[in-house]
């Protein structure tokens, strides 16, 4: 059996999720919060909680989906065919987003809301990191 050796874009992915878990746990824990809160005073709902988990899986296969073709990308020789390669891959990326949103949504198995806000968990990862690096 032939292992082969992780892409360094991989790596470097990878390096990078793990780095951003605190981050992305803590966002978790304050929209459960905001969720248990809204729940009490308003109507306890699990699709709350359905939503956050697809919402978080969505932003974790999209962020190393992205690292993956953008590692692809820079080893491209042709500008032109890295360009296409770089468009097909983020139109197809967010229509199949697009897709299993629309159908969970469709049938009642998630709050859109609590889907969407995770996808926003690596820009404040990395507007955070940036403040905490400038000071």
């Amino acid at each position: 059996m032939i292992i082969k050796k992780r892409d360094q874009a991989v790596e470097i992915v990878l390096s990078e999720i793990k780095g951003a878990i605190p981050t992305f746990l803590i966002c978790n824990a304050i929209v459960v919060v905001i969720c248990v809160v809204y729940g009490l005073v308003a109507s306890h709902d699990w699709r709350f909680y359905t939503g956050l988990l697809l919402g978080n899986a969505a932003m974790l296969m999209n962020f190393y989906a992205l690292g993956v073709k953008a590692g692809n990308i820079t080893r491209m020789k042709d500008a032109r065919r890295a360009r296409v390669y770089a468009l097909s891959n983020f139109f197809i990326r967010y229509i199949g987003a697009l897709a299993v949103f629309g159908v969970m949504i469709y049938f009642k198995l998630m709050s859109p809301l609590t889907a969407v806000v995770p996808l926003f968990f690596p820009k404040l990862h990395y507007t955070i990191s940036a403040i905490r690096n400038k000071t």
